[in-house]
């Protein structure tokens, strides 16, 4: 079975260390990127959807995987918002920037 994959923002730490992992290993399929980079994703990875909204990716049925690179005070609002559409969530440090968001 492949994990199908998108990866919500596109600086470093998703460019570096999370899309060339998950280029490499056979379980994993990168089939959508969010990012308001969007012509440069596009570019770099032709084969994926890119979505300039990260919730319409989150609503993206074609999606098992969410991998949240977004700025530290997104890390909470989408990556909830990828667990109650039904994703398994990967989540950059820190999770939230706030105790109340983390016991949520």
């Amino acid at each position: 079975m492949t994990i199908r994959a998108g990866v919500i923002g596109y600086g470093l730490s998703a460019k570096v260390f999370h899309l060339p992992f998950l280029k490499a290993l056979d379980a994993f399929e990168v089939k959508a990127i969010s990012t308001s980079r969007v012509e440069e994703a596009a570019a770099d990875w032709p084969d994926a959807r890119i979505y300039a909204d990260p919730e319409a990716m989150i609503a993206d049925d074609g999606l098992d995987l969410i991998i949240n690179t977004a700025p530290n005070h997104a890390h909470f609002p989408l990556s909830a918002a990828a667990l109650r559409a039904g994703k398994h969530v990967v989540v950059e440090k820190p999770f939230v920037t706030r105790l109340e968001d983390g016991d949520a």
